[in-house]
């Protein structure tokens, strides 16, 4: 129920802003998976046909990264982060950065 209240919700918002950014995209996939068990951020860049790497990329800053992936604050995307990997969002940077050398 609170899924389809939060679909529907997000439905009006997209048309009536045309907004189609990553986190308007993300966040139905994110809801069709929560009946599955906690979401993976690798399952839902499969399905949206997209990189899970923007982590990867140093030229954005953290910030700018949890911005693009729908976190309404930095605090939020650093525990999500920790969660996901285990480190916070810099430290798995620089992991990816060491992985790619």
């Amino acid at each position: 129920m609170v899924c389809t209240l939060h679909q529907n919700v997000l439905k009006e918002q997209v048309a009536r802003t045309g907004f189609a950014s990553i986190q308007y995209r993300a966040y139905p996939e994110i809801l069709r998976s929560l009946g599955y068990g906690e979401p993976r951020l690798s399952d839902i860049a499969n399905v949206m046909h997209m990189s899970e790497q923007y982590l990867a990329n140093s030229a954005l800053s953290l910030m700018e990264v949890s911005q693009l992936l729908g976190f309404l604050d930095l605090s939020n995307f650093y525990r999500a982060t920790k969660r996901w990997f285990g480190l916070p969002p810099g430290k798995y940077r620089n992991q990816l950065e060491q992985q790619s050398l």
